[in-house]
């Protein structure tokens, strides 16, 4: 499962012209919505259609998302998780 940002055609292109730049893609930033509900398995505050930032942070993989401007997501992103916390969400997710 992934996560998928719907985002403005100028901002399509940008990415796609970007995306195998060396140049480029490291230093790739934009803004969009949310366009999946990956929240729904993973019972975590991802609404669909919430506004993200995303940028890529390792020009190795894919952009990530960046910052919310939504209480519950924007907090999952600003936090780190307790290593103890994390384990037992992915464990009761099966994960691990």
């Amino acid at each position: 499962m992934g996560t998928w940002v719907e985002v403005a055609s100028p901002d399509f292109d940008r990415i796609g012209d970007a995306r195998d730049d060396p140049q480029l893609y490291p230093a790739l930033r934009f803004s969009g919505t949310l366009a999946n509900d990956a929240g729904a398995g993973l019972e975590l505050p991802i609404p669909i259609g919430a506004p993200v930032a995303v940028e890529v942070s390792d020009p190795n993989s894919a952009p990530r998302i960046s910052a919310a401007t939504l209480g519950p997501l924007a907090d999952l992103l600003t936090k780190t998780w307790p290593k103890v916390d994390f384990e037992s969400y992915a464990v009761a997710r099966g994960f691990l």
